[in-house]
């Protein structure tokens, strides 16, 4: 049974397994035709409400244990009872009507339930607007980055914009700035420029034109002189294309490419 509610996104399909997990029973499949009267179906509406069960007392004591330490569940429970838009997600529990709560909320109404005042979600409190800069506060304690805070928080809160006013916090937080370390940069590496033109050249394929061409595009390093030309990409094709422009420049001492296919085949490295 663990195995079925560690699955499950519904909370009201947990609060079903949890109230069925102090009985020992066997399910087993009978078709309509044999089972014509389904007895869920045919529950009274007028019977009186169940005893508390199994079911409310683990929803409060997932509250209690969501509960950040630094804010007491009772401070919660009083500041999301004044809640407006807590308020709203309780009466659309009641009245299945999501159509006054926010996007972010309908998105996940089947995982929210409530104990007391107090909203959640799955296993995580939402919390009510007058305590949420505290509630980032207390997991920013330490200093210890975006990542670790915004993971501190996750794991026993949540409410609508969470991760941007962690991330909002963390980068205006000057002894976050002092402990984080930024990635060392690749250092850039500047080109010699040859003695004189038409000596190191680069050569490279440009996307595709409508008409399925590609361009072969040939600069030279000394005076950024370039040759283009319109080709269907084949080693034989780029070949042809150079002997052309070699015949009116002359040869270089290197030529630079991509290493893309066409540029690395046999074919290609015979040539040169």
């Amino acid at each position: 049974m663990e195995n079925v509610l560690s699955h499950l996104h519904s909370a009201h399909i947990e609060r079903w397994v949890l109230r069925l997990q102090q009985y020992n029973f066997k399910v087993i499949y009978r078709s309509g035709r044999d089972n014509i009267a389904d007895a869920l179906s045919r529950l009274s509406p007028q019977q009186s409400p169940p005893a508390k069960s199994v079911a409310e007392e683990y929803v409060r004591f997932v509250a209690t244990q969501a509960a950040p330490q630094a804010i007491s569940i009772q401070e919660i429970e009083k500041e999301s009872d004044k809640d407006p838009d807590l308020e709203a997600i309780r009466q659309a529990l009641k009245s299945g009507d999501w159509s006054k709560c926010s996007e972010s909320i309908k998105a996940v109404k089947d995982e929210i339930t409530t104990v007391g005042r107090i909203v959640l979600r799955g296993t995580r409190i939402i919390i009510p607007k007058a305590l949420q800069n505290k509630t980032i506060l207390a997991a920013h304690e330490g200093h210890q980055g975006i990542v670790k805070t915004k993971a501190r928080l996750r794991t026993k809160v949540g409410f609508p914009l969470m991760d941007k006013m962690a991330e909002q916090l963390c980068r205006s937080c000057r002894e976050c700035q002092l402990v984080s370390s930024e990635p060392n940069p690749e250092p850039v590496k500047r080109t010699v420029l040859p003695d004189g033109p038409w000596q190191h050249l680069a050569a490279g394929l440009l996307d595709p034109l409508p008409n399925s061409d590609y361009l072969l595009v040939v600069v030279d390093y000394f005076s950024r002189f370039f040759e283009v030309r319109f080709l269907n990409v084949t080693s034989s094709k780029i070949i042809n294309c150079l002997e052309d422009i070699f015949a009116v420049h002359g040869f270089p001492i290197f030529l630079k490419t991509d290493n893309a296919s066409n540029f690395t085949l046999a074919e290609f490295e015979d040539y040169l």
